[in-house]
C-alpha cells in the first residue's frame, strides 16, 4: 500500500505535461516513468510500444519485443503519445487504488476508535 500512496502523491504533485509537442513531453514523461519503475517494450514486428511493470512481464515480453529503460533510445512521436496515454491510465488506477486503501484504513481506524493520521 505504501508504494501506491507514494506514486499517488507524486502524481498529484507533478504538473501536467505541456501539449505543444512530443519533445516537450520528454523530461516530464521520463521522470514519471523512472519514478514508477516502468520499462518500455517495442514489438519487433509491429513497432508498438507498451509499458512493462514487473520482472515477470519483462521475461514474457523478451521473446517478442526489445526492452528499454525510459528514453534509452529515441521514440517516434506516435510511440511517445502511446506511452503518455498508457502512463496516464496507469496513474489514474494507482490514484484510485490509493484512495480506496486510505478510505479502507480510515474506516478500520474509526471502528477501533483510533484517529487516522492527518497526512493520510
Amino acid at each position: 500500500m505504501g508504494r501506491y500512496l507514494d506514486i499517488a502523491r507524486a502524481t498529484r504533485q507533478q504538473a501536467r505535461a505541456p501539449a505543444d509537442g512530443p519533445e516537450t513531453l520528454k523530461p516530464c514523461l521520463e521522470a514519471r516513468l523512472e519514478h514508477s519503475g516502468i520499462r518500455l517494450a517495442i514489438d519487433r514486428h509491429t513497432g508498438e510500444v507498451c509499458l512493462v511493470f514487473t520482472e515477470s512481464d519483462t521475461e514474457a515480453a523478451r521473446s517478442v519485443a526489445e526492452l528499454y529503460k525510459p528514453f534509452e533510445r529515441d521514440w517516434t512521436a506516435e510511440q511517445r503519445r502511446t506511452v503518455l496515454a498508457d502512463l496516464e491510465y496507469y496513474e489514474r488506477l494507482i490514484l484510485k487504488n490509493g484512495r480506496a486503501a486510505i478510505s479502507k484504513e480510515r474506516k478500520a481506524s474509526m471502528s477501533t476508535g483510533q484517529t487516522p493520521c492527518a497526512d493520510k
